[in-house]
């Protein structure tokens, strides 16, 4: 039989400030009574027209170390170890509060029938939390996204119980989501996905002393191609080479050039600096060299080559190959079916918006990142996890909304591999 339930803690929306610092501590995944737990709770949102709540590790920490406290000092009360409440407890597990949040628990228990399972005893719980409408209120909560559930076995006023812990959450944080065993994704702030295109003036205005001329000097060059296919160096200085029409053959010698390829199949060569490569129309070559390179293909079938440092590369329209090469990189294919390749380092593979079919060939789990927009994957990441990726002999296939889809390449990568490794903005 199941004791009186305590009263609800329902904090709504609460400052930050007003929770005590507490030490943090390592996230934790459910186990299968836990998840067993939340498929009733879900079964009943669902019933009531709401959408499923999902497992959040550094929730379940929370739920799982209030229950242990409960039993190892025979209490049952919301106010927990050191006086902490809901609220300071999820803060101290590492729960991502954000600029607004809402925290909720509740707390039951159930004598144990000692019959090698839990799952009556699951039942019961439920039954009788839905039973109680403060608790009930808790769980059929539309303003909730995620929850933590902590069961634990022990004695408790003399009596084998299955102490419960549920703490219901919404935030406006980061989110560390339990998908399933041995694998988390979780999400972050959006990538910084704006190219503006490069200004002359701007340019000028940094450089201050400028030189026109059709060939690279010392100083800052301005250097403008003609209509026919030009090759065109930059030397020293911070220059500013732009191809015009025709298939040109561009290079930025040493600085921090910017190089425009414009009209044509042209070949821009960074070489040293933290260069700028815009390739313009045309099925373009554009190689960033040494530097912290960014490096656009803009329109047409181009390759991308960041080569050492920490580039940042955006195939934009067209089927378009970027190579991040040494360094952590950024790629972000734009729309087409693109090839991403990052290299060593720890690189960041970007998708957002109509994608197309793209491939990342040389994915390296545990080091790179997959950063996807939640608009392509929808709410449900227990579903997305099981219906939607596919382990093949060449790789896992990531299939998204619209028709989108990533194939990651690697014939002994597996599901789990690739989503651990995955990050929603």
């Amino acid at each position: 039989m199941m004791d009186n339930l305590n009263k609800l803690s329902c904090q709504g929306v609460v400052d930050h400030g007003n929770l005590r610092p507490i030490p943090e501590v390592q996230m934790t995944q459910a186990n299968p009574e836990e998840r067993y737990f939340l498929s009733l709770i879900n079964a009943d949102r669902v019933r009531h027209g709401l959408d499923p709540v999902q497992l959040e590790t550094h929730l379940n920490r929370a739920a799982e170390s209030h229950s242990g406290w409960l039993l190892r000092t025979d209490s049952f009360s919301h106010t927990g170890s050191n006086g902490s409440s809901p609220g300071d407890r999820v803060q101290a597990a590492d729960f991502d509060l954000g600029s607004s949040w809402r925290v909720t628990e509740n707390l039951a228990y159930v004598s144990i029938d000692r019959d090698s399972s839990l799952q009556n005893e699951i039942q019961t719980l439920h039954r009788l939390l839905m039973n109680s409408p403060s608790h009930r209120a808790n769980i059929l909560d539309p303003d909730v996204t995620h929850v933590g559930i902590g069961l634990e076995v022990g004695s408790f006023a003399g009596s084998q119980v299955l102490m419960a812990t549920q703490n219901f959450a919404r935030t406006t944080g980061h989110l560390e989501v339990d998908v399933a065993p041995g694998i988390t994704i979780s999400s972050l702030d959006a990538p910084d996905l704006a190219v503006p295109p490069p200004s002359k003036a701007a340019w000028q205005a940094h450089v201050v002393t400028t030189h026109e001329t059709a060939a690279g000097t010392a100083g800052h060059d301005d250097i403008q191609g003609s209509t026919a296919g030009d090759s065109l160096s930059g030397r020293g200085g911070k220059d500013w080479i732009a191809g015009g029409n025709g298939h040109d053959v561009l290079r930025g010698g040493y600085g921090r050039d910017v190089l425009l390829g414009q009209l044509g199949d042209d070949r821009l060569y960074g070489n040293a600096g933290p260069d700028r490569l815009s390739a313009g129309y045309g099925n373009d070559t554009l190689s960033g060299g040494f530097g912290n390179d960014l490096v656009t293909g803009e329109r047409g079938r181009d390759h991308l080559m960041g080569q050492d440092g920490q580039d940042r590369l955006f195939g934009g329209l067209g089927d378009d190959r970027l190579e991040g090469g040494a360094g952590d990189d950024r790629l972000f294919g734009g729309a087409g079916g693109d090839v991403l390749a990052g290299g060593s380092g720890a690189d960041q593979f970007i998708f957002k918006g109509a994608i197309g079919l793209d491939k990342i060939t040389d994915f390296q789990p545990d080091l790179d990142r997959i950063l996807i927009d939640k608009a392509l994957i929808g709410s449900d990441l227990g579903r997305f996890v099981n219906s939607q990726m596919h382990e093949t002999s060449a790789g896992v296939i990531i299939e998204l909304s619209s028709g989108n889809r990533i194939a990651v390449l690697g014939s002994n990568l597996t599901v789990e591999d690739v989503a651990d490794d995955i990050f929603l903005f």
